[in-house]
């Protein structure tokens, strides 16, 4: 449905984005995930118009589009700050693009009363957006956005200015929303939990270029990168060196203490790599564990989050190692005690930068 090839936008001297290649799926809910600055809303505007590429092209259902206006692509944008019109009713709001497009009255009526009915604001229709709650606005926002039915649905963080729970609740409707409709989603955040919830896809950006394309899951237990390891929720990291390797794993001196991760580059594995471990596959012992990678460890202070406590130590080199409680370990463990942090190797994450 959209396609982006070798595609990069230079403001002057400022590389925004270098060499993007896209393939969204008809149907896909697909995020562009990464820090400010990263590229991604950039990426997001040039599929919509708004930005020309400065090389490469954009296609839109098997259509090159670099030099289509934004208003004659067949896609549609809802942004953060909603860009409702106040002086009108949410029925007119969510009307106005078709009453553009010389839509009949009567169809008008029959689509905008659907999709009130579908975004759960029917009995909003006549109210204005000052006496609406920022959840309803957002959803009006996306009403005159799919009301039009794009092929292409851009949403430039649209929940960023909701509040925590309703954050949430409206990453949950909006999947429901999309599945609902089957249009192409693509979506801009920063918010990690977010773009694990709602996506079939995630395409994680950092400065101006493309790190890794996969699935949520694939994107958290298996990142390719440190800096994707670390962006995408918590983890630990270990630097080291390779000192030997097997059939199945590849062993690495970690400050005098030797752990192992699968071997996932052949045989072209430098001598200093890193190993990214999260803290819900890690354990802690009294003794150590056998056929588990194991490091000797101090216990330092426990953090109580809610959901979770995380329990951090001390490593000799003093780098601090984090671990989630459990039920074995809960009010068992002073400050000073020494333990053995273990996990079985196949959780072990190698990274070679």
């Amino acid at each position: 449905m959209v396609e982006l090839k070798s595609v990069t936008k230079r403001f002057k001297d400022f590389v925004a984005a270098e060499d993007i290649n896209i393939s969204v799926k008809s149907g896909e809910f697909l995020t562009l995930l990464g820090p400010s600055g990263c590229g991604k809303t950039t990426t997001l505007r040039m599929i919509a118009g708004f930005e020309q590429p400065t090389e490469g092209e954009v296609w839109v259902d098997g259509k090159m589009v670099n030099n289509v206006e934004p208003y004659k692509r067949d896609v549609n944008t809802v942004f953060q700050s909603y860009a409702l019109f106040p002086h009108m009713t949410v029925f007119d709001n969510i009307a106005y693009g078709l009453r553009m497009k010389k839509v009949p009255k009567s169809e008008i009526k029959n689509r905008v009363e659907k999709i009130l009915t579908l975004v759960q604001l029917g009995k909003f229709a006549y109210r204005k957006p000052d006496q609406l709650s920022g959840g309803q606005k957002q959803r009006v926002a996306v009403a005159r956005a799919v009301v039009n039915n794009p092929k292409v649905l851009l949403l430039d963080e649209p929940l960023g200015a909701l509040d925590l729970k309703l954050r949430k609740q409206m990453q949950v409707e909006l999947k429901h929303l999309q599945q609902e409709l089957k249009i192409t989603f693509i979506y801009v955040t920063h918010d990690q939990e977010e773009a694990l919830t709602m996506s079939d896809r995630i395409i994680i950006m950092n400065d101006g270029v493309i790190e890794q394309i996969g699935s949520p899951n694939e994107i958290y237990e298996r990142p390719k990168t440190r800096f994707i390891a670390e962006f995408i929720g918590e983890t630990n990291i270990f630097e080291g060196n390779v000192t030997g390797m097997d059939d199945q794993f590849v062993f690495i001196d970690c400050g005098g203490q030797e752990i192992k991760a699968p071997r996932m580059f052949g045989n072209d594995i430098p001598e200093q790599v890193y190993v990214a471990v999260r803290p819900e596959k890690a354990m802690i012992h009294s003794v150590p564990e056998e056929n588990m990678s194991v490091m000797k460890c101090i216990f330092k202070e426990k953090i109580y989050v809610g959901s979770v406590t995380k329990l951090i130590f001390t490593l000799p080199n003093r780098q601090q190692v984090m671990v989630n409680e459990t039920e074995e370990n809960r009010g068992t463990i002073e400050v000073g005690d020494q333990f053995y942090i273990s996990w079985h190797p196949k959780n072990s994450v190698l990274l070679t930068s």
